[in-house]
């Protein structure tokens, strides 16, 4: 899917936050969509590192590694 024929979403947020996304964004000479895509995939990254099922994996990955 070319970034044209991406779905469009439109939000209202405060303006303080979209000026500071803006800035962002500009220090990081990204557009304002890809500074919010950025972030938005961050989240959605961080969410499935705290998730149970990671966490999960992990523990039993670290008493296999250590099982003597």
């Amino acid at each position: 899917m070319s970034k044209r024929d991406d779905p469009q979403l439109r939000v209202r947020i405060p303006s303080d936050l979209k000026e500071n996304l803006e800035k962002k964004a500009r220090s990081n000479k990204r557009t304002l969509t890809a500074g919010i895509v950025d972030r938005l995939e961050a989240t959605i990254t961080q969410d499935f590192v705290n998730s149970n099922y990671f966490k999960n994996a992990t523990e039993k990955i670290l008493h296999i590694a250590t099982w003597r």
